[in-house]
């Protein structure tokens, strides 16, 4: 009995000489930083992925960190102070305008349309709730090529938006108003005109006036289409190589306006965040408004889609838009009840990051 205690007591001891050994020489566990890089380092060379992800709980950056180039040259790495174009991420700040006018009472979410644009009085009766929630029946914008700035050129207007709503209020609608679900670019270019009768200011003005400079997103704008080398240059993938790119196709950055013309940095995109989550931006119940499903199938708030992915047995609330334009694909997550933001931008076209983001928030829900 004797030789056995003494052969435990033995192995105890080279057990944790050896525990002690494997952390001096790197065989300790990854820490959180490293898991999440090991996975975005798999999406860089698998799937040619360039861009920018960040992660965040509350301000504090978790990760933060830029793969692949800013240029089809290859001779500029992506770093996070870049700007990408946000795309449809546009759509959730288009919508929290909306909102906080409502909040001042200078519009109402029932109004009809035609209260604020009265050419489209010709249409059904169309709300600025269902713009919001792609339920008016109103085509989309796939904004992808020159054929639809040619097809909108044609139509009357001073301005590419004139031209645009001209465009719009031409073409048949996909439904009654309010008697489906159509994803529509074309209803929130329409509530950016809208924006813009109300407050007698251009929609990137009162953007900047009311969210961005308070906020201090200093780095988010109406894009400019002119890139410098604060830009992470939109390219077009030909193949999931990396080294298979050219230029991005030009395409008429006012046509999408408020559905998706903006243009930010993951940090500025933290900042909106941060802000949403704090009531910066709207108060906690229209918050709540704009981040509940406005129907059980396709899961669609205002300006955002709702999901309760589970992780360890628990499902949290995520609140979530992607983008996609030319030379763009885009992300943005916020676990709201946990107060976790994942931020991917990419300077390639043709990505989903779905997958991507809900991987890197198990990774860090896997922590706890």
């Amino acid at each position: 009995e004797r030789t056995v205690e003494n052969f435990r007591k033995m192995l105890t001891i080279v057990i944790l000489i050896l525990l002690q050994f494997s952390s001096q020489v790197g065989f300790a566990q990854p820490t959180l930083a490293e898991r999440i890089d090991k996975r975005c380092e798999e999406e860089h060379t698998w799937m040619g992925f360039w861009g920018v992800v960040l992660v965040a709980n509350g301000e504090d950056i978790l990760f933060e960190k830029g793969y692949g180039f800013a240029d089809c040259d290859h001779t500029r790495p992506i770093h996070p102070e870049l700007k990408f174009r946000i795309a449809s991420i546009t759509k959730q700040i288009t919508a929290a305008a909306i909102l906080k006018l409502s909040e001042e009472n200078r519009l109402s979410l029932q109004d009809p349309l035609s209260l604020y644009l009265p050419a489209f009085s010709t249409l059904p009766q169309i709300t600025l709730y269902q713009l919001l929630t792609h339920t008016s029946g109103i085509v989309t914008l796939l904004n992808t090529s020159p054929d639809l700035n040619d097809r909108i050129q044609r139509f009357p207007g001073d301005t590419t938006l004139d031209k645009t709503l001209a465009y719009l209020r031409a073409q048949p609608l996909r439904f009654e108003p309010g008697e489906g679900f159509y994803y529509s670019n074309g209803g929130y270019a329409i509530l950016s005109a809208v924006i813009e009768s109300v407050t007698g200011l251009t929609y990137p003005d009162y953007l900047k006036e009311t969210f961005f400079i308070p906020l201090g997103m200093i780095d988010t704008e109406y894009d400019p289409n002119v890139y410098d080398d604060h830009w992470a240059i939109p390219c077009h993938r030909l193949s999931v190589q990396p080294d298979r790119v050219e230029p991005a196709p030009w395409v008429n950055r006012d046509i999408p306006y408020g559905a998706g013309g903006l243009c930010s940095t993951a940090r500025d995109l933290l900042k909106w965040s941060v802000a949403l989550s704090e009531g910066k931006v709207l108060k906690p119940e229209t918050l709540r408004l704009m981040e509940t499903p406005q129907s059980e199938v396709y899961g669609n708030g205002l300006g955002v889609f709702i999901e309760y992915p589970p992780f360890n047995g628990v499902r949290y609330r995520l609140v979530f838009h992607d983008g996609a334009t030319a030379g763009s694909s885009t992300h943005l997550s916020r676990y709201v009840d946990k107060g976790l933001t994942i931020v991917v931008l990419s300077n390639l076209d043709d990505y989903d990051f779905t997958m991507l983001a809900y991987q890197l928030a198990r990774i860090v829900f896997s922590e706890e």
